[in-house]
């Protein structure tokens, strides 16, 4: 499952979110400014569940197991978030642009990862790891945990929206999916599974934040 709900968030939570980010400390990981869910904080708490039970309209049970503010002026490699065994949803709100010069997408792939938190790295190298989403530099489709490949190449339409500076479109193979305008406003909804990617940067840097939440 995913699915954007469009301009389902109005300025008046949109300039609450920044606030929130810019009142809270913050911490730089792989050079992306990123800040933890202050879910410690009542009335940010409150937000929350309102959004999942309320905008969103979700009535199963269901805990918040993370994720975090995030901004930052270069693309996201693939990844996925799937951490714990219950993993379920991922609630991607975008926040704020500055400079827009293009239509910025969020691809969220068909395909999903039935192994632990991952992130694809394509040719780019560096020393270490992530700290959560361990690197992989192998194409997704030729690992044992892939799975629902196409067998047939990268639609066009995908592979146009993505950052090509370390990427084929042979590392794809296999793989389709959605590119969803990543607009301030709209919620993105996806399952925690699911492999995805921010599509390549169309302004200087952008805000957003990422709810993951796990079934109870």
């Amino acid at each position: 499952m995913h699915k954007v709900l469009e301009r389902a968030i109005g300025s008046a939570d949109l300039n609450y979110l920044e606030m929130v980010f810019n009142t809270h400390p913050h911490y730089t990981t792989r050079g992306m400014e990123k800040m933890s869910l202050p879910l410690d904080d009542a009335v940010f708490s409150q937000w929350v569940k309102e959004l999942i039970e309320k905008r969103i309209g979700i009535t199963e049970p269901y805990t918040i197991v993370g994720d975090n503010f995030y901004k930052h002026n270069h693309s996201y490699f693939p990844h996925c978030d799937a951490v714990e065994d219950n993993a379920w949803m991922n609630i991607v709100i975008p926040i704020h642009q500055w400079y827009r010069f293009g239509d910025q997408k969020f691809i969220v792939f068909d395909q999903t990862w039935a192994g632990r938190n991952a992130t694809w790295m394509g040719n780019f190298e560096f020393e270490g790891d992530f700290d959560s989403n361990k690197k992989r530099t192998q194409r997704p489709c030729d690992d044992e945990f892939f799975q629902g490949g196409t067998g047939q190449p990268l639609p066009d339409e995908i592979w146009n929206h993505l950052d090509k500076k370390y990427f084929t479109q042979d590392y794809f193979h296999s793989m389709s999916g959605t590119a969803y305008d990543w607009v301030p406003g709209n919620i993105i909804l996806f399952d925690s599974n699911h492999i995805h990617a921010t599509g390549k940067m169309q302004s200087t840097f952008k805000l957003g934040i990422s709810i993951r939440t796990a079934r109870v």
